[in-house]
């Protein structure tokens, strides 16, 4: 819509004669300047309605965001514009498995104009990576956050000479691993080692990454290297991978070795995200990083029950969970529970429990909430010494079992279904509400089936 509006120019006459003629010309000449100043108020009004600068404030408090934009610039060291660059828009943790199609995570690629602008348009909240490839001119990758406090996002992104990351897969046993997916979470990039299980991918923006290690069949498990610098110019290399044997039947694998953002992914590549909230928070861990829970209360992470139906057991069916924890100080929040995984939820009828009791031993309470009743295992030595302890628990057939540093605590025969579907599944907490967890949570791993002694003893990052 185009508006318009025209001034006149008014008489520059000396003098000025009280005649009707004049007084009836004055009139007229108010009228118009009148109108002119109700057009530039109406004007300057309009414009302030459609600002794009500005967030238009919801009810409570927050941005009214339909969708957000996300546009920039590229250009080289000498600030001129790099033109018809590609630029990838991925999510954060995104890695495309070999010649898999694009799907609905990808916003398309695009490419940069004549000034070397890019865009971006009706993208979801969320935390992405934004890749401009401008081949011999270089790369670059930047990290955004779309939390919806902004309607549009602009970003400057600056290309620099490219790296290379390069190595070689082995097994335990010292031989090479052929067909084993190499990518680079947030970037469309990936590789499968060769015959001699090596491997390598050139181009990459220099940049700090998690490196994820998809094995070729389900003998071996995944690995992710987070925290791998690729420098511009140079090349990285990963000459001692070794992939771990993997013990059949693992559904979700939350490492929390991310080390920053507020995600923690599951490394079998499922939507099992984790959320944190509250003080939640990265710390050095039994390995790599883990999931800090402040002793304050109300911190935690969580799987939201929309993404963990990749978690869900059909009734009476086996399952183990084992997670590595560390209770931040000697005897933190003792004489209350304090919950290191939680599935129990008021909506559903069915859950379970692990984590440390009010006095300090392990503990596994599994429950029906439609006979109002529950059952726990609990015991053993104090947990809550400071130390880093293993915890495992689980069905098999009607046996229920908790384990803690490889040692069984106890066993009870039972037929409830412990894990129920659609519920979300807590760390650190019980809901968010209660018997918050004060310490260290690292690689916590969830089977479909119940682990042997033996399996549960040789458990670790």
């Amino acid at each position: 819509m185009k508006i318009s509006f025209h001034m006149h120019r008014l008489s520059q006459s000396p003098t000025f004669r009280a005649s009707r003629g004049s007084r009836a010309s004055c009139v007229s000449i108010a009228r118009r300047i009148l109108f002119t100043l109700i057009a530039l108020i109406s004007l300057s009004a309009l414009c302030a309605c459609f600002d794009p600068g500005e967030d238009r404030v919801a009810g409570g408090g927050g941005v009214d965001v339909e969708g957000i934009t996300v546009e920039g610039a590229a250009m080289r060291a000498d600030r001129t514009p790099v033109i018809s660059a590609l630029v990838r828009l991925r999510q954060w943790d995104y890695q495309k498995p070999a010649g898999a199609p694009k799907t609905s995570i990808d916003h398309g690629d695009t490419r940069t104009d004549s000034l070397g602008r890019f865009r971006f348009l009706d993208v979801d909240t969320g935390r992405y990576a934004v890749e401009v490839d401008a081949g011999p001119d270089g790369a670059t990758v930047l990290e955004i956050d779309a939390d919806g406090s902004q309607r549009v996002l602009t970003l400057e992104a600056q290309v620099r000479p490219t790296g290379v990351l390069a190595g070689a897969v082995r097994d335990t046993g010292g031989s090479p691993v052929a067909g084993t997916l190499i990518g680079i979470l947030g970037l469309d990039r990936e590789t499968l080692t060769d015959a001699g299980g090596a491997f390598r991918l050139a181009g990459l923006p220099p940049g700090v990454y998690t490196v994820r290690v998809l094995p070729p069949s389900s003998l071996w498990s995944s690995i992710e290297l987070p925290q791998i610098e690729i420098r511009g110019g140079g090349e990285t290399r990963l000459d001692s991978l070794v992939l771990p044997n993997a013990v059949p039947g693992i559904l979700a694998h939350w490492r929390f070795d991310e080390g920053k953002g507020s995600v923690a992914g599951d490394a079998q590549g499922s939507a099992a995200r984790a959320i944190l909230r509250g003080g939640a928070a990265w710390a050095p861990a039994h390995q790599g990083m883990g999931l800090s829970i402040p002793a304050t209360g109300l911190d935690f992470a969580f799987v939201p029950k929309t993404k963990s139906a990749s978690l869900d057991r059909p009734a009476g069916t086996d399952f183990t969970l084992t997670a590595w924890i560390k209770i931040a100080l000697p005897g933190a929040r003792a004489g209350f529970s304090r919950r290191v995984a939680d599935s129990r939820a008021d909506y559903a009828p069915n859950g379970y429990a692990l984590g440390v009791s009010p006095d300090g031993g392990a503990e596994f309470l599994f429950q029906t909430l439609e006979e109002k009743s529950s059952t726990s295992i609990s015991g053993g030595t104090r947990m809550d010494d400071g130390a880093w302890h293993l915890l495992a628990a689980g069905r098999i057939g009607s046996r229920y079992f908790l384990y803690a540093d490889g040692v069984l605590l106890g066993e009870i025969q039972g037929s409830i279904d412990a894990i129920a579907k659609d519920n979300a599944l807590y760390f650190g907490s019980h809901e968010g509400k209660v018997d918050f967890f004060p310490g260290l949570i690292d690689d916590v791993r969830l089977y479909s089936r119940g682990l042997s002694a033996q399996e549960i003893a040789v458990q670790g990052p």
